[in-house]
Formats: structure tokens, sequence, C-alpha cells
């Protein structure tokens, strides 16, 4: 029903603004019969049109009426506005807005504040252009000569301010336009209150891209910004730091020359003995960092100076050890509290053709979890999201106990991306420091002078190696020392250095290393386990194969941890297992390895909840160590396989859909079928599912038709039915590479249904998508290898897709590099339907596969596409010189393949003449006509 209203101004009946009173005042009441009641009257009075009325005349009108039951009403009608205001008519909604603005003089606080939610509530619902009234009554209030009411409006004006930057471009220039004046008149303020709401309004603003500041940033704006420098109050400090940060990230050019006067200012806050103040300071470093040409020419005057405050800064407070309890030295035995452990971050499985498998180290990330991977170590095909984090380099400066973003972590990751913009110049104001910090008495000082070499391990890595052969084996040392927490940082800084220490095997470094480092995973205090844990993990990685004559030693240690872990670290614990799984393969599938990991692993998998967060972790081991350990894995397949097929039968709910083949995504076909389509699992379980699909997927890739009577037994096809039309993208992303890997490895079961997964794959190849559209796009060929000429009515219009894909600009490398191959594996056996679209697919085609390694995926790609170039030899005229090239990537072709390419080749040269031919590959680059001469014989 439209709220209406037919004079200027409401004149309240009596009997009814009483109902409304006492209604107001009964809800103030806490007794549930009450509200029940209460809420039950409310729901009726929602459709008369005038109660919005009487909620606001209590609001604004009635001064003598307590300010809760003014409020309360207030806050109704903010609901009503929020639920009903476009059924409001023109001359309502004017009504109302025309009393918030009339109570913007409300001298009761708690009432004025309920007018500005109400305001705010409006303002959510329709442009501040179309509310002029509003702006004037503000401008005028900011003008006034009472401090009171100037606050009284900031209440608003820093709400318009704050959601200006989801306004559209006019309403966002409007307010810009009519406020930033006014605010800038208000830096100068005399009431303190005042100066920091103004200022943090032009905060909100100056994180916008706009016309109008480009052009009203200028000298004088600058000079009233610049005399907050000398304010008195450390709040306004806190804010003129983020603004200036503001303005070198988006305004930069405006302070090109007033840059010393910014630094000199920025580097004293630094140095500021108020943290969060020193904490802002570090941001606009962070900041200024983002552009290092910028940051060259502003900070290189100030590196003898920031340096030392940056390393000092880098110092435990007495609060941060306070907080930390950093005088318990032995807590091992201290149970976690839930709030302590940090949250996992997802690994996800995109399906990737073979040839990279495993190119990909983790990325670190998180507070307290310094090797916390949430990369997985297949994950190719996110090309267009790899952008590196170049804010703090991927690294976490913690190993305390805080999740906060405090000053030591902002000081060390200032060090950080300062040692990545200036490289090893930043090495002689650094290392005098520490060569006299790391050798103090006061433990404080020496523990930020190991942190600061980690932080710098990347950036100044070559000014950095000629001191490494005296450096490590003193921090080796140190891992023993009396304190945990140098104990912690430790392992941190020499994970860090782990490359260099790699480099040099003679020198014995990494058998030392790895052999403190064991130590420490089985330390007596939780916050040395966590960091020599995370750092074990990363030396992983970088260590490979280099740890196999090691392997007793360190399984050993891992299964200890498993009994001495409390459940934060365990997440840590399970992470170090998968990767050493990852890193060196099969090597751990040696039968004592096996039956020394995979008891407590196992014991981990039967008593651990469903529910808990520790359950993902080790799901996500398991995946990892049931590819390394192979058929070995075989006993212990049953007790996993039915816990992850409840997890996701449990997480997973259906209802029925209709689809039709290609209605999503560019194909098109009259062929349907039903199919399940899943609600989508519920918050939490989401995770369980994904992993679960992802071991699941693991197993079946890697023990093959030796699982086919639990896949038949679980009903597994079933269930991957239904995951594969959930509305997450990642749970499909994750049904796609296991319906993938039960197709090349359970044909037989996957066969009867594979009329509807082609319908639910052909619906995925969507390219925006890049993760679900690649594993549908590899699942796709799967099926086609396997369904052979049955493929042959559905080829052309699957094909479709796949084709547009390829000539698609700006796609992920391996999107191209997949859909190539499933492409070329339709021409397997479908070649008479894929070929009359050959034209279009040759060169994208081409390109792509010519970069691959030799493997059975591009194999079988390439003799489908020789199949396609002889059913059209036409379509390859125009591009022949980089089919050729194609067939020139090849190391060593299996026969068929070579005869394929070789007949190709032949009939070509038949059909152009010796001349023409001659004349042809004269043209090829020298080296490509070696190859082709290697491999072929022409």
């Amino acid at each position: 029903m439209a709220v209406e209203m037919s004079t200027a101004e409401f004149q309240p009946q009596a009997d009814e603004l009483a109902q409304v009173l006492e209604l107001l005042k009964q809800s103030q009441i806490s007794d549930n019969a009450v509200q029940r009641e209460v809420q039950k009257k409310l729901e009726e009075l929602k459709k008369i049109p005038t109660f919005s009325y009487y909620l606001l005349y209590v609001l604004t009108r009635m001064t003598d009426e307590q300010q809760v039951t003014r409020s309360l009403g207030g806050l109704i009608l903010k609901n009503n506005i929020h639920a009903a205001w476009s059924t409001y008519t023109d001359e309502a909604k004017r009504y109302v807005k025309a009393e918030c603005v009339h109570a913007l003089g409300e001298s009761n606080q708690m009432v004025r504040t309920t007018v500005d939610v109400v305001i705010a509530s409006i303002l959510s619902q329709e442009s501040i252009h179309a509310w002029p009234d509003l702006v004037v009554k503000l401008l005028d209030q900011l003008h006034s000569d009472q401090d009171q009411v100037v606050v009284g409006a900031f209440s608003v004006v820093q709400k318009i301010c704050e959601d200006s930057a989801f306004y559209q471009v006019e309403d966002r220039e409007y307010a810009l336009r009519t406020l930033m004046p006014a605010l800038v008149g208000l830096l100068l303020h005399q009431n303190v209150k005042v100066r920091l709401m103004c200022l943090q309004s032009v905060n909100f603003f100056l994180g916008i891209r706009s016309p109008f500041l480009d052009h009203f940033i200028d000298d004088r704006f600058l000079a009233r910004l610049f005399n907050c420098m000398n304010d008195s109050e450390q709040s306004i400090h806190d804010c003129l730091c983020q603004a200036l940060s503001l303005l070198c990230n988006l305004y930069f050019n405006k302070l090109t020359n007033y840059m010393p006067t910014v630094a000199r200012y920025i580097l004293h806050r630094t140095s500021d003995s108020v943290e969060h103040t020193a904490l802002e300071a570090c941001e606009f470093w962070l900041t200024l960092a983002e552009e290092p040409a910028n940051c060259r020419e502003v900070v290189r005057p100030y590196l003898a100076e920031l340096i030392p405050v940056l390393v000092r800064r880098m110092r435990y407070s007495e609060q941060d050890l306070r907080n930390m309890k950093a005088d318990l030295e032995c807590d091992e035995l201290i149970p976690d509290r839930a709030e302590d452990i940090q949250p996992r971050f997802r690994r996800s499985k995109p399906q990737q053709q073979q040839q990279d498998a495993n190119s990909m180290s983790n990325v670190d990330d998180g507070i307290n979890n310094i090797h916390s991977s949430n990369v997985d170590a297949n994950d190719h095909n996110n090309d267009d999201d790899d952008d590196d984090d170049d804010s703090i380099s991927g690294c976490d400066f913690s190993v305390d106990a805080s999740s906060e973003w405090n000053v030591r972590k902002g000081s060390a990751a200032t060090l950080d991306v300062l040692s990545n913009v200036f490289r090893d110049e930043l090495l002689p104001h650094l290392l005098p420091i520490l060569d006299g910090d790391l050798f103090q008495q006061d433990w404080l000082v020496k523990e930020a002078a190991i942190l600061a070499l980690g932080a710098v391990a990347e950036g100044c890595a070559n000014g950095m190696a000629p001191h490494l052969p005296t450096l490590v084996p003193y921090l080796i040392g140190c891992l023993n020392d009396s304190k945990a927490l140098v104990r912690s940082i430790t392992c941190w800084t020499l994970s860090r250095y782990g490359h260099w220490i790699l480099q040099f095997p003679n020198e014995r470094h990494f058998e030392q290393l790895l052999k403190e480092l064991l130590g420490r995973l089985l330390d007596v205090n939780k916050r040395v386990q966590e960091a020599a844990c995370s750092a074990f993990a990363t030396l992983e990685e970088e260590a490979n194969f280099e740890l196999v004559p090691y392997l007793n030693e360190v399984v050993q240690t891992l299964c200890a941890a498993f009994e001495k872990y409390q459940a934060k670290n365990l997440l840590i614990l399970y992470d170090a297992v998968g990767t050493l799984a990852e890193s060196i393969g099969t090597c751990l599938a040696k039968p004592e390895l096996v039956d020394a990991l995979m008891p407590p692993l196992m014991a981990k998998w039967n008593r651990t909840d469903d529910t808990e967060r520790e359950r993902y972790s080790l799901l996500e081991c398991m995946a990892s160590v049931v590819v390394a350990l192979q058929d070995n894995f075989l006993p212990y397949s049953t007790s996993v396989f039915s816990r992850c097929v409840h997890l996701i039968s449990c997480n997973v709910e259906t209802t029925t859909a209709d689809l039709m083949l290609g209605s999503g995504s560019g194909s098109g076909s009259d062929n349907i079928v039903s199919v399940p389509s899943t609600q989508g699992v519920e918050v939490g379980g989401q995770d369980f599912v994904i992993a679960s699909l992802d071991l699941l997927s693991g197993m079946v890739e890697t023990l093959g038709q030796q699982l086919i009577s639990l896949v038949a037994h679980y009903n597994l096809v079933e269930l991957v039915k239904r995951t594969s039309l959930d509305q997450s993208s990642e749970v499909r992303q994750s049904s796609f590479a296991l319906v993938g890997d039960l197709a090349r490895t359970c044909w037989p079961l996957v066969e009867p249904h594979v009329m509807y997964f082609l319908t639910v794959l052909g619906r995925n190849l969507e390219p925006h998508q890049v993760s679900v559209c690649n594993n549908a796009i590899w699942a796709l060929g799967e099926l086609a290898m396997k369904m052979g000429e049955s493929l042959l009515p559905h080829a052309r219009t699957l094909c479709r897709p796949l084709v547009a894909i390829l000539n698609r600009p700006h796609t992920s490398k391996t999107l191209l590099e997949n859909a190539a191959i499933t492409v070329g594996r339709f021409g397997v056996h479908c070649s008479t339907e894929v070929a009359p679209q050959l034209s279009e697919i040759l060169l994208p085609w081409c390109l792509s596969m010519r970069n691959l390694r030799d493997n059975e995926e591009k194999e079988s790609a390439f003799c489908g596409l020789c199949r396609m170039v002889i059913v059209n030899p036409d379509a390859v005229v125009p591009h022949f010189a980089y089919l050729c090239d194609a067939f020139a990537s090849w190391s060593s072709p299996k026969t068929e393949l070579k005869a394929l390419v070789c007949s190709i080749l032949y009939a070509f040269r038949q059909q152009m003449g010796e001349a023409a031919w001659q004349d042809c590959v004269g043209k090829f680059p020298s080296p490509m006509l070696e190859r082709l001469q290697y491999l072929y014989g022409f």
C-alpha cells in the first residue's frame, strides 16, 4: 500500500497517537509474551499508511516525551523506510525528509543520533542530489558558531562522505562540490572534536578518484592540511598520516613539490611513542613503495634516518609481551583456545593437463601462519589473478600471539618493501645496525635484528650473500636460544634464506639447519613449534629431493609432533606433512616410512569430528599423501573413501531441475536431460565438500581401477552428479575434476550417465569463471576419449564454445591450452564433425600447443588435429607455417603421431609441387626447419 500524505503538515489524532505511544512503551518491556504481542501489533500497523507519520511525529515533535520512546519510534520508522520507501508517494517522501531536516537541530543526543540513522536510511534509498534541503541545512550547521551544532552536523556529513564512494558519479561529484570546501574551512576549527571529524570526513573523500578533487587539491588545500602537522591532539596526527597516504595513492602528483615536508613529517611520526600513530606512518611508506620510482626519489635522502627507526620499532613492546604472555616459556601442555586458531585458507584443485603439474609453490599468507598455504601446488588456472602481493611480499612478520596489525609488523613490512625497492642500496644503512644489535645482551634488540635479517632476505638477496657464510651458522645457533621468541623468529628468518643454504651442500649448512629445525618442531613452547613447523614446510619446498637422505628422521619427528601438538599447531603440522608428500613424491612410499607415518595420521582421521576445522586440514593433507604413497595407500582407502562420501552427503541438498544442453554458454541442442540441481552446500560445510571431492579425485587418479568397487559400493557417480550442479563455483570446479578422473579410471560406472555429464559440463563453459571452465573443459576431453564415436551427435555443439574460447582475447593461458587439447581430442573420433571449424581452430590451437611438453594429452590432441587436417586440408593453407611450427615443438613423437604428421607434410608437398614447397619452407626459421628435418625427415 502506498504511503500517502494529503496535507503539508501531519496532524495526529489523539487516540491513535496514544496507541502508538503505548506500543512504544510496551516494546521496552523485556517479557517475551509482551514482545510477541508488540511484534504482532507492529506488523498490523505497518499496513496502515499513516503509521510512519505517527512514528515520525513522536521522533521529531514530541520533545516532552522520554528520549528512549522517541528513539524507538525513529528506529521502527527507519526499518519501515528501508523496507518500503519505494511505496511512499512523492508528497510523503518530501514530508518525511522535511521533518528529518527540521530535526537536525535536536538537542537531545540520543534522539539526534536516531534522526541521523533515519536520514542514512533515506540516503540508502535515493540520491543525495534529490535532497538539496539536507545539504543546505548541513552546510548551515557546519558554519554555526555553536560547537555542539557543528558536531551534530558532522554525524550526518561523515555518513555521506563515507558512502560517497558507492554513489553514482554525478551524486559523488555533487557531494564533493558541496561539502569539500566547507570541510577544508573547518580543518583549523578551535574545537578538537570538530577538527577530528572534519579530517575524518576529508579522508573519506580522498579515497575517491575524482575530477573535482583533481582540480580542488591545490596549494591552498595542502597548506591547510599541512597546518594539522602542528596540532597538539594525537588523534589528528593519526588522521593526517591517513590523509597523506591517501593522497600518495591517488594524487601523488599534487604532493610532488611538498614531498620533503611530507617525508620529514612521516619520518617523525614513524618514531612516535604512540603506537597507532607510528603504524599509520608505516602505512604511508607501504603506500609509497607501490610505485618504486616515486619511492626511490622520495625516500632515498631519508634512508639513513628511516632504517634505524624501522629496526627499533620492530622490537616487541612491553604491552606486546604482556599480551603474548611471553614470560611463559613452557606452554606445550596448555590447550589452545578456539579463538587462538586462525582460519585456514582453502586450496582449490583446478584440473590441469599434466604438463605443468607441480610448478607453482605455495604462497605464504596469514598473521600467525607463516607458511599457511592458500594456493594449490597445481593451481595454474588463475592467470588473470596472479598479481604479486607487493605490499608485504607475501610474508608474515608476526610470530606473536596477536592477529592484529601492529607497529612491529608494519615496520617489518616497510623494511621488506623498501628492500625490494632499493635492493642492495639499502644494506649500508642496515648492516652496521645489525652488526651491533645481533650480539646485544638485550634479547629484545637481538630478536628484532633477526627479524630485520629475514625482512630483507628477498629484496637484498645478492648483497646479503657474502655475509651468509657467517650469519647462517650464527642463526642456526640461535635456534637454541634461551628465549622462545628468539628461537621462533630465527626459524622464520632461516626459512627465508633456505634457497641460499641449499646452493652450498658441501658446507653442510642444510644438514645442520635440518637437524636443529627438527629439534625445534618438538620444542616445549607452542610458538616455537608453530614457527619451526612453518619454516620446515617452506624448507621442504626449497629442498625437495634433498630431503630424501633424512626421511627417517623427518618422519619420526613429524610422528612425534602428532602426539605433542595442541589444536592450532596440528593444522600447521598437517600442512607440513602434505607439503612433504608434494615435495618428495613417491620417495615417501617406502614401506618403513608408510608404516611410521600412516598410523598417527589414521588415528587423527578416525578420531576427528566431522564438524571440526581440523578435519578440513586433515583432508587437504591426506590428498597430498595419497598421491605420494600410490598403491601403498590402498590399505587405508576404504576408511578415507567412506568418510569423504559421508562428508559430501551430509552437506549437499538436492532438488530437481531441467537443463538443456548448451543452455548456458554457447552450445545449442535439443537434447534435454533431467538433472539434480543443488541448492548449495551450507556455509561451513562447503569447505568440507570441496576438500572431500579433491581427496576423492586424488584417490581415483592415483589408485585407478583398484577403487572401482568402492566407487560402485558408495554410488560415487550419483553423488558427484549432485555436486556438479551446486551453486558454488568452487564445488563445481572440484566436482568436474573428479568427473574427469572417474571417466579415466572407472568408465563402466560413468558411461551410463555420460549424457548427464555432457549436459552439465557443456553448461559450464563460461570463460569468465576460469577455474570452473578449465575443469569442465578438461573433463569433456576425458569423456571424449572414452566415448569414441558415440560423441559424434554432440561433438559439433560442444566444440563451438571451445572454439570461441580459443579465439577469445585476453584469455588465461591454461584455459587456452586445455581448450586446445580438448578440441584436438574431439578430433580423434569425431574429425568429420569438428573439421569444418578448422579455419577458426588452427591458428590459436597451434599457438597454444607449441609450448607444451610431450605427454599423453598433447599426443592425443595432435592425433585428433591431424585427422581434422586430413578431412579439411584447405583450412590449413593460410596457417601452414604455424602448423609446421607446432609439429616442430615435439621432442620425441610416438610412432602413430609421427606417421600422421609425415603423411600430412608429404601430402602438402605433393599438392604444392616441389618449387612452391621449397619456396614455402625456405621462409621457415632455420631452427624450425632443423627440427622438422630431425623429427620427420623433411
